[in-house]
């Protein structure tokens, strides 16, 4: 018969009877014309098992249905497959003919956890200051927007995401009856540790690491009195004071549709340093930022 693939969608797990009158609780992945593929019940991300069918006498599913095994067309095997650990089953014994499993106990595949490694775009905004010396008033925050492209690379819980994103910050200084704001753009790399929490479609997860950013381009305008001295752009002539860095720390939650993934982060921006020599003691960002983003597997059918 041809081979159907199933994904456990509840709470009770599938049963398998065997020949020798043991039972095992499983969630059944695949049923091959050989042999039959599962996961244990109690380990429902963990190694994939498989045994001949010669040595099932039937299966029954958690919606109870019943699928009595045919080993007409099974070839015995001597040793059990698994992909990542060693599984324990009995030795062939004599098939037995029975009928077909009904249609309605095939499952669809439904992905629960944020896959091990992935690609995605993102997309969010900003809201931003600047560390101002002791005894000067702060500028006050600002809005700013920020995209780009993110990776992720690891296990289920606890992945490497490095990102690269386009950001937009503007801010605006008031000086007795002048009033200046300065817009920078710039490229940000984020490199974050991220931990996912629990199991399931909604999973909440962690986020730490540092950051980088090169200013690409500034710009200004000031208005004086109500009058506008139009706007003026930077020149830079070397790379001193253009590359700032610093730690980020965040939490958001991932939510599965089929095998993408939709992402919404928070997370904090803490400026620590610029390449100036000396270094100074102030004018680092502090910025919030909030993402929404989609993520797609790599490597995965």
């Amino acid at each position: 018969m041809a081979g159907f693939t199933f994904a456990q969608t509840a709470s009770k797990p599938d049963v398998l009877y065997k020949k020798d009158k043991s039972t095992i609780q499983v969630i059944i992945e695949e049923v091959g014309d050989n042999e039959i593929q599962y996961r244990k019940a109690s380990s429902p991300t963990g190694p994939l098992y498989a045994i001949s069918k010669v040595d099932v006498l039937k299966i029954v599913y958690n919606n109870g249905d019943v699928e009595q095994i045919s080993n007409e067309s099974a070839t015995p095997s001597t040793a059990p497959k698994v992909t990542s650990t060693k599984p324990t089953v009995s030795k062939p014994v004599a098939a037995s003919p029975a009928k077909e499993a009904p249609a309605k106990a095939q499952k669809s595949a439904v992905v629960t956890t944020l896959p091990s490694s992935y690609f995605g775009i993102k997309a969010g905004g900003n809201l931003f200051t600047r560390s101002v010396p002791s005894g000067y008033n702060t500028p006050g925050f600002n809005v700013g927007f920020h995209g780009g492209v993110f990776a992720g690379f690891g296990g289920k819980r606890l992945t490497f995401q490095p990102e690269v994103l386009f950001t937009q910050l503007s801010t605006t200084y008031t000086v007795a009856d002048a009033t200046t704001q300065t817009t920078n753009q710039l490229i940000t790399v984020p490199l974050l540790v991220k931990y996912a929490i629990g199991e399931g479609k909604l999973r909440p997860f962690l986020q730490l690491g540092g950051f980088g950013q090169f200013l690409l381009s500034s710009s200004y305008s000031t208005t004086v009195a109500g009058q506008s001295q139009g706007t003026q752009s930077l020149k830079f002539e070397s790379l001193e004071g253009r590359i700032e860095y610093g730690a980020i720390g965040g939490a958001g939650v991932a939510y599965s549709l089929g095998r993408v993934q939709v992402l919404l982060d928070a997370r904090w921006y803490h400026g620590l340093g610029v390449n100036l020599s000396p270094q100074p003691t102030s004018g680092f960002i502090r910025m919030g930022a909030v993402s929404l983003g989609m993520a797609f597997p790599l490597g995965q059918k």
